[in-house]
């Protein structure tokens, strides 16, 4: 049974992560294009 729990949080945490991972790379993306058109560019 905890081993049946873990293995499902494992799968959330694999199923989640490249979400994650995406969400911070648009995140940094956006930061920078706002600084470069704020910025003396």
């Amino acid at each position: 049974m905890k081993r049946r729990d873990f293995l499902k949080k494992a799968g959330l945490t694999v199923a989640t992560a490249p979400i994650a991972l995406n969400n911070i790379k648009l995140q940094t993306l956006s930061n920078s294009l706002l600084l470069s058109k704020d910025g003396p560019n």
